[in-house]
């Protein structure tokens, strides 16, 4: 089976969509306990510091125990001129959410 996953807002939210036991989109039917656990943990640390590392100690568990293969890594970047107005960039999709062409115009 090969997906595409586009980004989410927050990388907790990625990890319980794909990757959390019993996760609706949780292809490989991974299942670890210990990864359950600190998810749910890095969820009350009001430090992003410790968020962050409880984040890499999560992708450390799928690189090392989760049946994944991630062949490619897509790296977008938006970006405009300063004439143009109303984009606002979207971490999860390009331009604009897909949007630019409702949000978007050019200034003289």
């Amino acid at each position: 089976m090969a997906s595409f996953w586009a980004g989410r807002p927050s990388a907790s939210m990625m990890f319980s969509s794909v990757y959390a036991s019993g996760a609706p989109w949780n292809e490989t039917h991974w299942k670890n306990d210990s990864f359950d656990r600190r998810l749910t943990e890095s969820r009350s640390l009001a430090d992003p510091a410790k968020r962050r590392g409880v984040y890499f100690e999560l992708q450390q568990m799928i690189h090392d125990e989760c049946p994944t293969i991630i062949p490619t890594f897509a790296s977008w970047i938006d970006a405009a001129r300063l004439e143009v107005k109303g984009f606002v960039p979207n971490p999860n999709f390009l331009l604009s959410d897909h949007r630019v062409a409702e949000r978007v115009w050019l200034s003289a």
